[in-house]
């Protein structure tokens, strides 16, 4: 099949020369011929790329992992998988699952075998789970599964409406519930779990610190090891990790204030170092209330000098 058409033929009894040769190709065009309309065509007696008429598979192997259109979603990496979302977004290296892309109207996924399944949500990482409405699940192996849910880290579970798990194996599972740290459970509807193996699971309550229960509706457990069942009453100190208080102080919504006291013989020595206070000592310009028995002694720190006074015994 020709594919020139030539402008300057030779006709029998000709002379060649190097002119009329030379002419022969360089007066020469491209015809209809030469080209597809498929992926290539004529401009101006010129062969281009069509466009649109390199498909991916022409691409060098290299490549075969850019960004490119599926119907109004954008896929790059690995191009597996079930169809993606109106207006989604996927780019990932691999999926484990045919499941493992952004599913959803504007969803994105990108990383590896990320799961976007809720509308406008995001799944960043690794083996993330999106799928409530407008939630994002960023990191490894988190779950974001309501509404406007957020989980970052790894290991994490936010399943409550509005809810946040951030840090490390961290559970948030009501309404407006908030688990921070590592190993925290917030269950319970504008709870709050800060540090580490904490929970609350009382209404609106916090745990913040080390191994705190807060189970009081408007109960509040900070420390290490607090136990708090009281409604509407805020408990900070230190327990044991068996559930002996050890030094506390309780406040209930009621205006009741109750705190431990020190059962001992000795009185306090100084420390004149701020922050370095051990059992036995009081630090400067600080005072104290000591027990012995079923006297009571209050002791102050003037400077280096403990001062005490007798406050009696009670029966």
């Amino acid at each position: 099949m020709a594919i020139l058409s030539v402008n300057t033929p030779y006709v029998d009894g000709g002379t060649v020369t190097s002119t009329n040769l030379n002419a022969l190709v360089t007066d020469a065009s491209f015809i209809s011929g030469s080209v597809d309309n498929v992926t290539t065509e004529l401009s101006s007696g010129s062969i281009i790329v069509k466009d649109g008429g390199i498909s991916i598979n022409k691409l060098n192997t290299s490549l075969s992992g850019a960004i490119e259109i599926f119907g109004s979603a954008y896929v790059g990496g690995n191009k597996t998988g079930n169809s993606r979302g109106s207006s989604a977004l996927d780019v990932q290296v691999s999926r484990v699952n045919p499941t493992d892309v952004a599913s959803a109207t504007g969803a994105i996924a990108f990383g590896r075998d990320n799961t976007v399944s809720g509308y406008e949500s995001s799944g960043i990482g690794s083996s993330n789970t999106a799928s409530g409405y407008r939630c994002v699940a960023f990191g490894g192996f988190n779950t974001s599964s309501n509404k406007y849910s957020s989980s970052f880290g790894l290991f994490n579970n936010a399943s409550g409406y509005r809810s946040a798990a951030l840090g490390h194996n961290n559970n948030a599972s009501d309404y407006l519930s908030s688990a921070v740290g590592v190993r925290n459970n917030a269950s319970n509807e504008g709870s709050v779990a800060c540090g580490y193996d904490n929970t609350a699971s009382g209404y609106r309550s916090s745990a913040i610190g080390l191994q705190n229960t807060a189970i009081g509706s408007d109960g509040h457990a900070i420390g290490r090891g607090v136990i708090n069942n009281s409604a509407s009453a805020l408990e900070m100190g230190i327990w044991s990790n068996i559930g002996i208080r050890k030094a506390a102080i309780k406040l209930t919504e009621f205006g009741g204030v109750a705190f431990t006291l020190e059962n001992s013989t000795s009185a306090p020595t100084d420390q004149a170092t701020m922050g370095n206070e051990t059992g036995q000592e009081l630090g400067r310009d600080m005072f104290t209330v000591q027990r012995n028995g079923d006297a009571f002694t209050l002791y102050f720190n003037d400077g280096g000098t403990i001062k005490s006074l007798a406050l009696g015994s009670v029966t």
